[in-house]
């Protein structure tokens, strides 16, 4: 099993460790990822260790979503990007209804 990235709040912080990173030398396998419920940022650091930060998007979505993520445009951009693609995607769904289903699912178990 995959151990977990470190959240982080904003594509900003994102774009900021996009810039640190980028052109060093002792870093590989830089890979920002649009998940179509998550934009995050990968890379190996100088010791090999996989490194991951994400931001969660508006909206969920089935897994295995995988497109390169472009940084360079506004945040705006980056969601309507986001959506396009996930356009056909029967499980596509707002963020906050994925966690009410959830959450009732949980609540329906729980008597």
């Amino acid at each position: 099993m995959r151990a977990p990235g470190d959240r982080v709040a904003s594509l900003d912080d994102l774009r900021a460790l996009s810039r640190i990173v980028d052109g060093r030398d002792d870093v590989s396998d830089i890979q920002p990822v649009n998940h179509g419920n998550a934009w995050s940022f990968c890379f190996r650091d100088p010791e090999e260790n996989r490194i991951e930060l994400y931001l969660d998007t508006p909206r969920q979505c089935t897994q295995p979503h995988r497109e390169r993520l472009d940084l360079s445009p506004d945040d705006e951009e980056i969601l309507r990007v986001t959506d396009d693609r996930l356009q056909d995607d029967p499980s596509r769904k707002p963020a906050g209804d994925r966690a009410r289903e959830i959450a009732a699912r949980l609540t329906a178990g729980a008597g």
